[in-house]
């Protein structure tokens, strides 16, 4: 006989399932966070499994602007900026034809629900986000930044234009502090201030992956939330 049973993979809390061996099921999650439950069904010769997100937000909060990069190539008007990597060539030295070349092209692509960008001794990198983004600012705001930091930064930062300042001599600036080298994904929260209750309206942000000291390796962002 088939068996199916749900379990949870990753979670900041428990999950209770009103029927875990059932394929359609009510799920209560007691804490806000980021879920990955599996489903696995197994027949005793052959099984299978399916994943699916879940996204808790706590009470009174909504996503007003959202880019999870589910689509594979697609960046969603995002655009990465001075990574320091290269396309590079190589010969076989035993085998010097041109025909016989390698070619190494730098990896910053969306795949498998992830925006992934290498680094290579870059001391300025950094993430566009869309422009004209015409998002109220009334001081309540919150960036939600998901990502897997494998490279030595200690912190990234978030700078942002209005309206009424577009130009990034003037852009508002906002560091966080990061697991340098991380294993793990992590969910790290900016708070978008502003007193004008609602008057300034964001434009354009951008994420410095670099501030200053050439770094090496990647980033993973599962997505990015206001």
């Amino acid at each position: 006989p088939l068996s199916v049973s749900w379990e949870v993979l990753e979670g900041p809390g428990p999950v209770t399932f009103d029927k875990a061996h059932s394929a359609a099921t009510r799920a209560t999650f007691e804490r806000p966070g980021d879920y990955i439950l599996r489903l696995v069904a197994d027949d005793s010769q052959l099984w299978t499994s399916a994943q699916v997100t879940v996204h808790i937000l706590p009470r009174g909060t909504s996503v007003i602007a959202a880019w999870e990069f589910n689509r594979n190539l697609d960046k969603e008007g995002w655009s990465e900026v001075n990574p320091g990597t290269r396309t590079q060539h190589w010969l076989d030295p035993l085998r010097p034809d041109p025909l016989w070349s390698t070619t190494s092209d730098p990896v910053k692509l969306v795949a498998g629900g992830y925006y992934i960008v290498a680094l290579d001794a870059s001391p300025d990198a950094y993430l566009f986000s869309p422009d004209h983004l015409n998002i109220a600012l009334t001081g309540k705001e919150t960036l939600l930044v998901r990502l897997q930091n494998h490279t030595p930064a200690t912190e990234l930062r978030i700078r942002y234009t209005t309206d009424s300042a577009p130009d990034w001599a003037n852009a508002k600036t906002q560091t966080f502090t990061v697991v340098p080298n991380d294993p793990q994904c992590r969910t790290y929260m900016v708070k978008l201030a502003n007193d004008s209750a609602g008057r300034v309206r964001l434009r354009q942000f951008r994420l410095d992956l670099a501030t200053g000291q050439p770094l090496t390796g990647t980033c993973r962002i599962d997505y990015i939330w206001i």
